[in-house]
């Protein structure tokens, strides 16, 4: 029986050049962030001029 392994995410960047726009629930889910630490999030992940 093969062992499954989980896919390694893509940064937030990366992803965003791929799809434009997400909603801030997609990103919560996505990278496990809870609402109270998105904008934060944010604001690590992605460049300034973003």
């Amino acid at each position: 029986m093969e062992k499954l392994q989980p896919k390694q995410r893509q940064s937030q960047s990366n992803f965003l050049e791929k799809d434009k726009l997400l909603f801030s629930k997609e990103i919560e889910v996505m990278y496990d962030v809870k609402k109270s630490e998105l904008d934060a999030f944010i604001e690590k992940e992605l460049p300034p001029n973003n």
